[in-house]
């Protein structure tokens, strides 16, 4: 016959049981339960991987956009915008180099043209003194012409070495002949009305004169006839020689003769009385 316990010995012993099963399943589940416990992260291989290049083709950056400039910078070392500030710097410098060198380049200009205008002003000046300071008259080496303004010339103080029909040999030949003593400061060359003459004849009668005398050469004037068809080359000679010294004056007989064919014969060669004044003040008026 079974033996009946009471309730209160029945709960004591179904207690311990029920204990007993419940620590059973809680040691039975932590075999199967992951503990939720956060993982620890190698900030060092994160940051490495953050700056070491993507070689699959995508790019961290894109994906999480949280990437700051200096990141940017050291990822894409070529920076387009400082590039172009290089270039510009560049482009800057070397206008500004330009455009010292171009006005370095008008300065000297300026500088230049100025020294040029006062050697020429000086050189004027310096003519203007000698002239002012020379002694007026002189001698006439010529032809017919100056034959004809003989006593005119001598009004002004100037003695006439002249001859009819003299060719410019000839006339050379009666400067060569007089003593340089007797020749005076100033000298007057009418020669090439019987003929033209060129540049080294010119030159060799400056040469024989040399410098510390001052010589006025006198153009030719002649009729338009063909066999005078020398007249303008010839006076544009004598004109662009003489330019070349300093000691010369120009007595342009040919223009001051034009239009006034009163001052001549028949032959609009020689001259009258009108002539001799006109021809004696011609050479006066350029040797001053």
């Amino acid at each position: 016959m079974p033996v009946v316990r009471p309730r209160a010995a029945r709960r004591a012993v179904v207690r311990p049981v029920i204990g007993l099963l419940a620590a059973g399943l809680a040691v039975a589940g932590c075999s199967t339960v992951q503990p939720s416990v956060a993982p620890q992260v190698d900030t060092q291989a994160t940051t490495d991987a953050v700056r070491a290049p993507d070689t699959t083709g995508s790019d961290p950056l894109t994906a999480s956009g949280s990437a700051g400039p200096d990141v940017q910078s050291q990822i894409n070392p070529f920076d387009p915008s400082r590039s172009l500030q290089r270039l510009e710097t560049q482009r800057r410098a070397q206008a500004e180099r330009k455009a010292a060198k171009e006005r370095a380049e008008r300065i000297r200009a300026r500088k230049a043209k100025k020294k040029k205008q006062r050697q020429k002003a000086a050189k004027q000046a310096a003519a203007k003194t000698a002239v002012e300071q020379r002694p007026r008259g002189g001698m006439v080496f010529g032809d017919s012409v100056a034959l004809g303004a003989q006593s005119c010339l001598a009004a002004r103080g100037y003695s006439a070495d002249a001859v009819q029909s003299r060719t410019f040999s000839e006339g050379f030949a009666a400067l060569r002949s007089t003593p340089r003593a007797e020749l005076p400061q100033n000298l007057v060359i009418h020669l090439g009305t019987n003929g033209p003459f060129g540049a080294d004849d010119f030159h060799a009668v400056m040469s024989h004169i040399g410098s510390g005398h001052h010589v006025t050469w006198v153009t030719i004037s002649l009729p338009d006839k063909s066999s005078y068809a020398f007249e303008g080359s010839l006076n544009e000679m004598i004109k662009a020689t003489a330019s070349q010294y300093t000691n010369t004056a120009i007595a342009d007989w040919n223009a001051a003769s034009a239009g006034n064919d009163h001052w001549f014969y028949a032959d609009m060669i020689h001259i009258n009385g009108s002539g001799c004044e006109g021809f004696a003040e011609t050479v006066d008026s350029a040797g001053r």
